[in-house]
């Protein structure tokens, strides 16, 4: 393990078991974003190359849709 993480472990351990819940209920929720993150980069990986993009014609393709959208109101 991480002399880092080993370090943080040893300080939680010392504070009061509220803390000590609150702070892993924390760090459980930033472990989880962050495998959701690693498994969607992954996942973009596994999709192949990428295609070349025009960023005019994206915002091109922004615009219709937002005028599309306020049209309908």
């Amino acid at each position: 393990m991480n002399a880092i993480v080993k370090k943080a472990l040893t300080k939680i351990e010392e504070l009061p078991a509220p803390m000590q819940r609150s702070l892993a209920r924390g760090l459980m929720e930033r472990i989880a974003k962050w495998q959701a993150l690693r498994r969607d980069v992954l996942e973009g990986f596994a999709g192949g190359p990428s295609e070349p993009w025009n960023k005019d014609e994206i915002k091109a393709e922004g615009r219709r849709r937002l005028a599309a959208k306020k049209a309908k109101k």
